[in-house]
């Protein structure tokens, strides 16, 4: 666990059980905080150790969850005693076009079968980031997530039951631009600031849903018709008992499918142009790759 090493050179004490001490109450009163995050795809020969930091940590600040991101989803069931708030980091855009979320389906069943919330990891970087280091020329081999895309994967998750979203770039977003990782690759501050610009648009969107993911409503999976494909719709109410239906396409194949709304919901229109209302409460949808659609009242 080289990560809590790194902490213990930064925050001093003997011992890594001195050096979270040590952190937590440094921290546990500032306003920004939202969780402890002890599991960064820690593996199993390693999960005492994670329970028993998730322990001290709980004792320490009660009010803070501890949440971790795995990438072995076999391994989720066993980590539920190690962390608060499960997380996952499917990132399955890569060479492939067009992309598919099979590796997304994956991780969600483990979240399920763990028993436990969800935080989970949406990719916005491309793998060319990781693949070219050594190598300039590899990285445009690798495809650089589309606004659709990214917004399909947090909408499929959030369909699966993730409440919390921390999306995930290699290439640091927080600066105007880390001309030391970009510019071998032949990015730009334009290509930058273009990527900026998509994630402060799923920020808002994720801003904009919030009341339906964080209602005390549970989630209503609805059944889908497809001719082709695999997509996944689920019906979510606000505290105000205002519906609202997302629909996202696992892909890679166009599912050209056919929803239809449960009775008693009022007439909807669709955000993103991947649906259309064919009969009142009967929607077609279509659209390949990855792609989330968001219907709302009129």
């Amino acid at each position: 666990m080289e990560e809590g090493r790194n902490f213990q050179r930064v925050f001093g004490g003997e011992d890594l059980t001195e050096t979270t001490r040590r952190i937590v109450t440094a921290l546990r009163e500032h306003p920004a905080l939202l969780a402890w995050y002890i599991n960064d795809e820690v593996p199993l020969e390693d999960l005492k150790a994670v329970e028993e930091r998730r322990l001290q940590v709980n004792q320490l600040d009660p009010r803070h969850p501890t949440w971790g991101v795995l990438c072995d989803y076999a391994e989720a069931p066993f980590f539920a005693t190690a962390q608060d708030v499960m997380g996952v980091d499917p990132y399955p855009i890569m060479r492939k076009s067009p992309s598919d979320q099979k590796r997304c389906v994956e991780a969600m069943d483990a979240v399920e079968r763990s028993g436990q919330p969800c935080w989970s990891v949406p990719q916005i970087f491309t793998y060319g980031i990781y693949k070219a280091r050594k190598d300039p020329e590899v990285y445009h081999r690798f495809l650089v997530p589309t606004l659709e895309q990214e917004r399909g994967l947090i909408l499929y998750q959030a369909i699966r039951g993730a409440k919390g979203f921390i999306l995930y770039s290699f290439a640091d977003l927080k600066r105007p631009y880390q001309e030391e990782y970009l510019k071998p690759f032949g990015e730009t501050r334009e290509d930058f600031l273009r990527r900026w610009e998509e994630t402060k648009t799923l920020a808002t969107l994720l801003k904009e849903i919030a009341p339906w993911l964080l209602s005390d409503t549970p989630l209503q999976l609805l059944p889908l018709e497809t001719e082709d494909g695999e997509a996944a719709a689920a019906l979510f109410h606000d505290a105000q008992g205002t519906p609202m239906v997302l629909l996202a396409n696992i892909g890679p194949e166009d599912p050209q499918g056919t929803l239809v709304l449960p009775p008693g919901l009022p007439p909807m229109k669709a955000r993103f142009g991947h649906a259309v209302e064919t009969t009142p409460g009967t929607w077609r949808f279509s659209g390949e790759d990855i792609w989330g659609e968001l219907l709302t009242p009129l």
